[in-house]
C-alpha cells in the first residue's frame, strides 16, 4: 500500500512540475527546451515539423575556389549586439555573474526579459487593483539592482514591459487593463529617470512579449490589442522622446497561416486607430540562415502593405531551433559559423535591432540551453563569434561584394538550400576595410581578393570548429583559406 501511495505522489509531483514547465532543480525552462518525443508527420500540428540536419545543410558548390570583388558602398552596418538577460546570473544561485564577459565580448544592449521575476510587471506591480498613481503599489528593488548591473557593464537597457512566462498575469476587466497600462507608464517613468541619472538614456520600450502565444496572453490577440493600444497611447503621451513598440511576436506569426492572420489583424487594428508604432518586434528560432533574412523581409512588406510607415524592425529574440536540439549548432563545431551566418543575414536584411536569446544559461546541468555562455561563465562558440561581430561593427559603411556565384551574391530565399559561404564587408570613415566570412559547410574554401581591394597585408582573426579561442595571424597573400565550419574576420591593412 505504501508503494502505491508513493507512486501516486511521484506521478502527482511530476505532473505538477511539467505543468509549470519547472525542473526538479527549480529552474524554469523555455518552451523550446522541453523536447517531446518525435512525432510522426500525421501527428504534427499546423506549422510544426521534425527537424533533420539535411534540412539546413548548405548547397554544394561546383568549385572550392572563388574570387571576391568590392563594389560601391550600400548602407551602414548596424551594431546588432544585443542580448536577452544578464549579466546578473539567473536560475541557480551558484551561476556566474557575466559582467566582465559582457564587456570583453562586446555586448552593448540587454533586453530585460526572462529574469524570472525582476522586470516582470506582475512582480513590480503585484496587485493589479492597487492605485497605479500610488508609489506604494510598486516594488522595484530586485529590478533596480539588475538595471544598475546592466548599466555598470556598459550596456544600454532595452526595456520589455510584460512578464517572464513563469509570472504571466493579464488584466481580466477594462478597469484592470487601465490599471496595468497606467502602471506601465509609472514603470517607464521610474527607469527613464534612473537611466538619466546614469547618463544612459532609455531609448526603447517594448510592450509585452509573444502575446500571440496563450502562455503570455491567455485571452487571445484581440484582447491584447486593446491593452496594447491603451498602453501605447499612454506611453507616447508621457514619453514622446522614447521609441515605443512591440509586441515581440512569436515564431508562429511568421510561419503558421492562422497565427499570421491574427498578427495581420493586430497590425490592421493599429492602423485603423491611427497608431504608428516606432518599431515592430518579432522572434525567430531557426537553423536556416536564409530565414533570418526572409523574416525581416516579410514583416517589412507586411507593414508597407498595411500602411504603417517609419517603423523600425527589431528581432528581440533569436537562436537555433530545438525540435530536436542539434548540439553541433549550440556547443559544437557548427555553432560559431551558423550563428555568424544568421547575423550576416540580419545585416543584409537591414534589421534595426537584434537580441540573441540569451546571454546566461540557467543551470550547469543544461549545456544545451539558449545561453551563449555556460552557467559557470565559460563562452560557447556563439559567444566567441559575438566578439568577432563586435569587432566587425566598428566598420560602419557596408560595401557590396560580388563573387559571380548566384547563391552567394543573391538575396537568400527561404525555399532554397543556404549558401555554404556568408560574406559581408564594411569600411571605416578612414578607409580601412574588413570582411566577415562564415563557412557553414564541412568543406574548405579558398577565396581570393581581387585588385579592387587595396592592402599591404591582412590581419585575420579565425574561429575554427568548436575551438573557443580566436586565432589571429598576419597574411601577405590575396588568397585565403576558409576552413570548414569556420568564421574569419579579414582586416585589410595599409
Amino acid at each position: 500500500m505504501k508503494k502505491i501511495i508513493l507512486l501516486f505522489l511521484s506521478i502527482g509531483v511530476s505532473f505538477f512540475l511539467n505543468a509549470l514547465n519547472l525542473t526538479s532543480s527549480g529552474i524554469w525552462l523555455k518552451d523550446q527546451e522541453r523536447e517531446p518525443p518525435r512525432k510522426k508527420p500525421a501527428e504534427l500540428r499546423e506549422g510544426q515539423r521534425v527537424l533533420n540536419p539535411d534540412d539546413y545543410a548548405p548547397v554544394y558548390l561546383p568549385t572550392d575556389e572563388l574570387t571576391i570583388s568590392a563594389g560601391k558602398k550600400e548602407g551602414v552596418i548596424q551594431p546588432l549586439l544585443g542580448i536577452n538577460a544578464g549579466p546578473a546570473p539567473s536560475g541557480e544561485r551558484s551561476n556566474a555573474d557575466l559582467t566582465k564577459q559582457y564587456q570583453l565580448f562586446g555586448i552593448r544592449s540587454v533586453r530585460t526579459h526572462d529574469f524570472y521575476g525582476p522586470f516582470d510587471l506582475s512582480q513590480i506591480y503585484p496587485d493589479i487593483n492597487a492605485p497605479p498613481e500610488n508609489p506604494l503599489s510598486y516594488n522595484f528593488s530586485a529590478s533596480d539592482e539588475i538595471f544598475q548591473r546592466i548599466i555598470k557593464a556598459g550596456c544600454t537597457v532595452y526595456l520589455r514591459l510584460g512578464d517572464s512566462y513563469n509570472n504571466v498575469r493579464i488584466p481580466r476587466t477594462p478597469k484592470e487593463r487601465t490599471h496595468l497600462s497606467r502602471a506601465a507608464v509609472e514603470v517607464v517613468r521610474h527607469y527613464a529617470e534612473m537611466a538619466r541619472q546614469w547618463k544612459a538614456p532609455l531609448r526603447y520600450v517594448e510592450i509585452w512579449n509573444e502575446p500571440d502565444l496563450n502562455r503570455f496572453w491567455p485571452a487571445g490577440m484581440q484582447d491584447f490589442q486593446a491593452f496594447f493600444i491603451e498602453t501605447f497611447l499612454a506611453l507616447k503621451t508621457e514619453f514622446p522622446e522614447i521609441k515605443i513598440g512591440g509586441p515581440g511576436l512569436a515564431v508562429l506569426s511568421y510561419k503558421m497561416p492562422s497565427a499570421k492572420q491574427r498578427a495581420v489583424r493586430f497590425l490592421e487594428a493599429l492602423k485603423e486607430n491611427s497608431l504608428s508604432p516606432d518599431f515592430l518586434s518579432f522572434h525567430l528560432y531557426s537553423n536556416h540562415p536564409h530565414e533570418f533574412f526572409e523574416v525581416v523581409k516579410y514583416y517589412r512588406s507586411l507593414l508597407e502593405k498595411i500602411g504603417i510607415r517609419n517603423c523600425e524592425l527589431h528581432i528581440t529574440e533569436w537562436n537555433t531551433e530545438r525540435k530536436p536540439a542539434d548540439a553541433s549548432l549550440i556547443t559544437g563545431e557548427k555553432a560559431a559559423a551558423y550563428f555568424t551566418a544568421f547575423w550576416i543575414a540580419l545585416q543584409r536584411a537591414e534589421v534595426d535591432q537584434s537580441f540573441v536569446y540569451r546571454g546566461t544559461d540557467t543551470s550547469p546541468n543544461f549545456d544545451l540551453f539558449y545561453g551563449i555562455f555556460y552557467a559557470d561563465g565559460r563562452p560557447k562558440p556563439s559567444a566567441v563569434a559575438f566578439k568577432l561581430w563586435s569587432w566587425f561593427s566598428t566598420y560602419h559603411h557596408k560595401i557590396h561584394l560580388q563573387t559571380g556565384i548566384p547563391v552567394i551574391d543573391s538575396d537568400p530565399r527561404a525555399e532554397a538550400k543556404p549558401s555554404p559561404l556568408w560574406l559581408i564587408a564594411a569600411e571605416k570613415e578612414t578607409g580601412e576595410t574588413s570582411i566577415l566570412v562564415a563557412n557553414i559547410s564541412s568543406r574548405e574554401y579558398k577565396i581570393t581578393l581581387d585588385k579592387s581591394f587595396g592592402f599591404k597585408s591582412l590581419k585575420i582573426s579565425e574561429i575554427k570548429s568548436a575551438n573557443p579561442e580566436i586565432k589571429q595571424y598576419q597574411w601577405g597573400e590575396r588568397r585565403v583559406a576558409v576552413p570548414a565550419y569556420s568564421v574569419l574576420l579579414i582586416e585589410l591593412l595599409n
